[in-house]
């Protein structure tokens, strides 16, 4: 439970940094197309903002704001899905290798 309020709280921060960046509440609820009710909704709220909203704000304060500073418990399973990816793309790799098709994925170790 400690781990999930802890969570929670540097998601706050990094919400009121994004705020700060844009401006003002009102700003950046415009920009990632909500109401200004429900940004501080989720400036009050005791649980994680939405993923595709945490995207947004990403987006909008041009990565200023990280994806792990909104949902920082999304950073072990961000991690596990490239590591999924990568492994895809070995495996494309060996395909492509095999069929004498030049790799079109930028080379990983």
């Amino acid at each position: 439970m400690e781990i999930l309020a802890e969570f929670v709280e540097r998601g706050k921060r990094a919400l009121m940094k994004a705020v700060r960046l844009c401006g003002s509440t009102q700003k950046l609820a415009e920009k990632i197309d909500i109401t200004k009710q429900m940004l501080n909704y989720w400036k009050t709220k005791n649980s994680l903002m939405p993923y595709d909203m945490a995207v947004k704000i990403f987006i909008v304060t041009d990565g200023r704001v990280s994806l792990h500073e909104l949902r920082p418990d999304l950073t072990v399973m961000t991690k596990k899905l490239a590591g999924m990816f990568l492994k895809q793309s070995c495996s494309l790799c060996l395909v492509n290798k095999k069929a004498g098709v030049n790799d079109p994925i930028p080379k990983h170790n």
